[in-house]
């Protein structure tokens, strides 16, 4: 009638619950920790730490359900006993919560005698039997998130399979004392036989110690062995929308006693197991030589197995799927058999829904750690460039674009030169959709190694590859409801591509190293430096892909095609990198202007940026002055005039050129660099090197100001 749960912590981990850790702690205080007494503590304690509340208690009855344990606990205090109802009203709370979670308003007696304004009970029942209630109390209204929800879900599981385990386990030592001419009489009986109980409470005991589901059905095996003769055992999941079961098997060839594991898929349709599920009842066959009707025995008999016995896994009111055993020998299984094999199917039901919300919730944990780990690296690169900044005619244009895409869930494909800021065009497309309370995901595309692609994107599970130490959510599964945005699309290679556009044209996908199908949410918004029409057409880059990319195209313009902006960002990157600095308060000169708008600028925006940073670096070393050491310009001391410097504001002087003396310039430019590599674009002294471009940009651009190159 004493002591806590051994190694409970009272730290809080949000709304996925405790860490790993402090569940595995959990599960051992739930599991084989005392007495009945003892592990309700274990749980009451762990519920503060899922769902940070006022109250929580449980309510359990005894083994004979003529007594309850009232447990509760005040914030973080001490646990005591509670003065509660009476069993009666105990006895209905336990039956309106029967198939699921209940709420309690104030006028309920468990709410009363707890003290709060409002409760949620979750029940603690096995398959078969339901033992009570877990109680998070508040006394102000306050919902439970659906992390929390799983959580508590997960924990009053394992309450009820730590209860149940030492049931069973005093169960067994009382039927061990009964005198031997009375178990001989007994051994028929099928639920109260010592090697029957034996063998519930080995699978029980798989049960609560086991979290991976193919040890937890190697144990269950090894357990049923001892008592049910078999060469095969089958464990099959039903998987997404229930129309195939996920199937794995333990084969002892020669009848060797060492399982070996094998998987694959099995539809519902058709299918001897899709009767089991359906009915939720078992099916045995005594001879498949003359008994095999469905497809999945006609191959079991082709691999040995004569007879063999099929149960459903019922969790409380949904089917999870059927355990079956299968023998080599004819004739081999029961009525009785069958009718055991389907009380172990309910404990292993429970099993694997606690595992399954264990899975869930450790995944939502996971993802949330992702979208965590990559909303970090993008919130660096956010503050790189601050908003989209310009009045251009080329800007409004891309806002008007923005607004009219954002609301939709058009696929947008960004295009312009490396550095004019296509990233920060994703994210306000984002930011106006109706996805802007779910992440945006960044992927560049260019920075993943080729080996890694469908890692990256579509993640892993434990031992897929050498390295893959623990599963791995990928970018889409993390941008799930959300945006990916694939930023150097264009560096996907080609035999990869097919992938990406499966998972754009059926929003699925499956992790590399499992056959699970997995759907995805997810708007994608692309961006690239390169042509990709040109890619098309040199076989580089799928059309059909570019057809599913290309919904809605925006083109972000080069800085040299926008200059009347160069004052406003280089103005606003003074302001912004300057901060509280001793370059607080710094101002372009009408000298710095001309020069920033005189250069062509091509690293763009990202490059301007640079320049501005290494000047506001040595301003206070120039005395307050910004210089701008670009090349070719000599940028030297501010232009005066009447003996007082003249600076330039984002309120101030209009620029130097127009956008006509710009583009003549260009095209002037251009013209001068193809003449001196006489015409050549590509290779060493051709046009491109000279201008220190990229061919294929340089070709764009000779493209779309209809100049004609005499060269290669």
């Amino acid at each position: 009638m004493s002591g806590g749960a051994p190694g409970q912590s009272e730290k809080t981990s949000g709304q996925g619950g405790p860490d790993p850790a402090e569940w595995r702690r959990i599960f051992l205080a739930l599991a084989d920790g005392g007495s009945e007494r003892e592990r309700i503590r274990a749980a009451v304690s762990a519920v503060t730490s899922i769902a940070p509340s006022s109250v929580s208690g449980a309510a359990i009855k005894s083994e004979d359900g003529s007594e309850w344990t009232l447990l509760a606990r005040e914030g973080q205090g001490e646990i005591r006993d509670a003065q509660g109802p009476a069993g009666d009203e105990l006895q209905r709370i336990l039956r309106q919560s029967a198939d699921g979670w209940l709420r309690l308003d104030g006028s309920s007696s468990l709410c009363q005698a707890f003290q709060v304004g409002e409760g949620h009970v979750v029940p603690v029942s096995t398959g078969h039997r339901a033992m009570g209630v877990l109680f998070v109390g508040s006394r102000s209204e306050a919902a439970l998130s659906h992390g929390q929800r799983e959580a508590l879900t997960l924990l009053s599981n394992q309450l009820a399979i730590g209860l149940e385990n030492l049931r069973l386990r005093r169960k067994l030592e009382r039927f061990t004392e009964i005198p031997g001419p009375r178990v001989k009489e007994r051994r028929g009986d099928l639920h109260h036989s010592e090697d029957r109980l034996r063998v519930l409470l080995e699978v029980n005991n798989a049960v609560v110690s086991e979290l991976d589901r193919q040890a937890l059905f190697r144990s269950i095996a090894e357990a049923l062995r001892s008592l049910l003769p078999f060469h095969r055992a089958t464990l099959a999941l039903l998987q997404g929308d229930g129309s195939h079961l996920q199937v794995l098997s333990l084969t002892s060839p020669g009848g060797n006693p060492t399982f070996q594991a094998e998987g694959g898929k099995l539809s519902v349709e058709g299918s001897v197991a899709g009767q089991v599920i359906r009915t939720s009842q078992p099916v045995i066959r005594h001879d498949l030589e003359k008994e095999a009707v469905a497809y999945e025995e006609r191959m079991l008999r082709e691999k040995g197995v004569r007879s063999y016995v099929s149960v459903p896994l019922v969790s409380k009111t949904k089917v999870l799927g059927l355990m079956a055993l299968g023998s080599r020998s004819p004739g081999v299984y029961s009525d009785d058999d069958a009718l055991f094999l389907t009380e172990v199917g309910k404990q292993v039901a429970l099993g694997l829904d606690n595992m399954l919300a264990y899975e869930e919730v450790q995944e939502l944990r996971r993802k949330v750690e992702l979208e965590a780990e990559y909303l970090r690296e993008e919130v660096l690169e956010a503050h790189a460039f601050g908003e989209i900044i310009g009045r251009s005619p080329a800007i409004r244009k891309i806002e008007e674009a923005v607004e009219q895409v954002a609301p939709t869930e058009a696929t947008v494909l960004v295009t312009g030169e490396s550095g004019t800021g296509k990233e920060l065009v994703a994210r306000e497309i984002h930011a106006r959709s109706e996805r802007r309370d779910h992440p945006l995901i960044k992927v560049n595309c260019a920075a993943v190694p080729r080996e890694l692609y469908e890692s990256e994107f579509f993640g892993h599970v434990k031992g897929a590859f050498s390295g893959a130490v623990r599963d791995r959510a990928g970018r889409f599964e993390a941008a799930d409801r959300g945006t990916l945005f694939l930023d150097e699309v264009g560096e996907i290679p080609l035999e990869l591509q097919s992938k990406l556009l499966m998972v754009l044209q059926d929003g699925t996908y499956q992790r590399v190293g499992e056959e699970r199908v997995r759907e995805v949410d997810v708007r994608i918004i692309a961006a690239t430096n390169r042509p990709l029409e040109q890619e098309v057409d040199a076989g580089r880059f799928r059309k059909d892909l570019f057809y599913r990319l290309a919904v809605f195209p925006i083109e972000v313009p080069p800085l040299r095609e926008r200059r009347s902006d160069i004052p406003l960002l280089a103005q606003h990157f003074v302001e912004q990198l300057s901060g509280d600095s001793a370059g607080a308060g710094l101002n372009l000169s009408r000298a710095n202007v001309r020069n920033l708008q005189a250069y062509d600028w091509p690293g763009n925006v990202r490059e301007l940026r640079n320049y501005v940073e290494r000047a506001v670096i040595r301003a206070p070393s120039l005395g307050g002055r910004l210089v701008f050491d670009l090349p070719g310009s000599g940028d030297g001391p501010p232009v005066t005039e009447g003996g007082r410097e003249e600076f330039y504001s984002s309120e101030g002087e209009p620029t130097v050129l127009t956008e006509r003396e710009i583009r003549q310039r260009e095209v002037e430019n251009l013209k001068a660099a193809l003449d001196r590599s006489g015409g050549k674009v590509y290779g060493k002294g051709g046009a491109a090197e000279l201008l220190g471009l990229p061919p294929t940009t340089l070709s764009s651009r000779l493209k779309r100001l209809g100049i004609r190159s005499s060269g290669g």
